[in-house]
């Protein structure tokens, strides 16, 4: 009976070992799988990553037509009621700066600010509210802002008009 006591001795001891040889290779195959992931993870996340976005090349074309202004006003900020197809009252605040192509004396500036300001407010109270919070006409506001800036200071004075401001609420 000895034998057979020694060989199930034999067989709990071979089963024990066995059994902390399969721990230690789930550890080893734990560890390397979450190396693994981890390094491969980062070179996934990298190559998704999109490029860094490009700078408008209508924008940059803008910039080499318009060489920069000989000075810059800036407009005091203005706050023009605006109105839904409902009716709602909201309100739009606009700040502007003019670039002008030449300098002017600071007594004419006085003068050309009147007019540009009144220019622009006359503009932005005929704005809706879908018009003024559209991103598809924010470009054409823009534009047509410049447009009448720069008739109401004189053409060839202003090289563009720059929002600094532009909130509606």
């Amino acid at each position: 009976m000895s034998d057979a006591k020694e060989e199930k001795k034999d067989e709990k001891a071979a089963k024990k070992g066995s059994g902390k040889l399969g721990m230690i290779v789930v550890a080893v195959f734990v560890c390397l799988c979450s190396t693994a992931g981890a390094v491969f993870g980062q070179v996934a996340l990298a190559r998704m990553k999109p490029e860094k976005e490009k700078p408008d090349a209508a924008y940059e074309e803008k910039e080499k037509e318009e060489p920069l202004g000989a000075e810059t006003l800036e407009m005091p900020s203005m706050i023009v009621d605006i109105r839904t197809s409902t009716g709602e009252v909201h309100h739009l605040k606009v700040g502007v700066a003019i670039e002008l192509a030449k300098p002017v004396p600071e007594e004419e500036q006085k003068k050309l600010m009147v007019r540009a300001k009144d220019a622009a407010l006359s503009y932005l109270r005929t704005l809706g509210y879908d018009d003024v919070t559209s991103q598809e006409k924010f470009e054409g506001i823009k534009k047509e802002l410049n447009e009448r800036i720069s008739k109401a200071m004189g053409h060839g004075r202003v090289n563009r008009v720059l929002f600094t401001e532009y909130v509606v609420q």
